[in-house]
């Protein structure tokens, strides 16, 4: 993943990859037929890893206390998993097979989110559209601002994470309470 992560899709080589797992070449053609087999699988696994920390039991209510653990949760998965996260949703590949199962992780990552949306009490929006639509929207807005705070992250690493929690905490919290019933 680090090679992945670090050199992008196209510039990692199945040799260096293999260097840097302290293995030869050829074993990893043992196990995937190719980059691209290797690449979907590292993103299909680590995506039901992410998948299985964000979707476990809390005990927590929806509101202010939910909302914060599911930003921390996120940031702490990134912390722990930085080249997982560049490889899940900030770097995009070029070849269309690995794009398009990127792309399907990212959803099923943003329909979680919506899914947590739609937990708030009824939402006063402007907007004639349903509830699900705008849970859709809210659930795509979260992963842009959670993934851009990541990556500013990437760069700014001596920052710690409860900070960052406390930022995308008020920016979102305070945000969905404003077009919502919910209470800071």
């Amino acid at each position: 993943m680090r090679v992945f992560a670090e050199r992008g899709y196209e510039r990692a080589s199945m040799r260096e990859i293999a260097r840097v797992a302290g293995i030869t070449t050829p074993v990893i053609y043992d196990h995937f037929s190719s980059k691209r087999e290797l690449q979907i699988s590292l993103l299909e696994e680590q995506e039901a890893e992410l998948r299985a920390y964000q979707g476990r039991e809390r005990g927590l209510e929806p509101g202010p206390d939910l909302a914060h653990a599911l930003i921390d949760d996120f940031f702490s998965w990134v912390e722990a998993h930085p080249y997982a996260w560049r490889m899940l949703f900030h770097d995009t590949p070029a070849d269309p097979e690995v794009l398009a199962v990127q792309r399907q992780l990212q959803e099923r990552s943003i329909a979680q989110i919506a899914s947590f949306v739609a937990l708030a009490p009824e939402l006063r929006v402007t907007s004639r559209l349903g509830r699900e639509v705008v849970d859709q929207l809210l659930g795509k807005s979260i992963y842009a601002v959670v993934n851009a705070l990541a990556a500013w992250w990437w760069e700014h690493r001596d920052v710690p994470r409860e900070e960052l929690v406390k930022v995308a905490y008020h920016l979102l919290w305070r945000g969905l309470g404003a077009i919502g019933s919910l209470h800071q």
